[in-house]
């Protein structure tokens, strides 16, 4: 999933997920959670809908 946001112009890695959320299992909700602490999106609702836009949920399964 980082490197589909990558492609999108969110500058994100695995490694930053890791520092922010160390050992926690990474959920949608923590990319969402991300995106806003970085300033890419107002609230977690529109976190979802880019997330729809950018990438579909059939296109990509739950894990990173």
């Amino acid at each position: 999933m980082c490197g589909k946001l990558r492609m999108h112009g969110i500058d994100i890695s695995f490694d930053d997920m890791d520092n922010d959320y160390g050992n926690a299992v990474i959920t949608r909700a923590h990319f969402a959670d991300y995106l806003m602490k970085h300033g890419y999106v107002s609230s977690k609702k529109r976190h979802l809908t880019v997330m729809s836009v950018i990438m579909p949920l059939a296109s990509f399964p739950d894990v990173i």
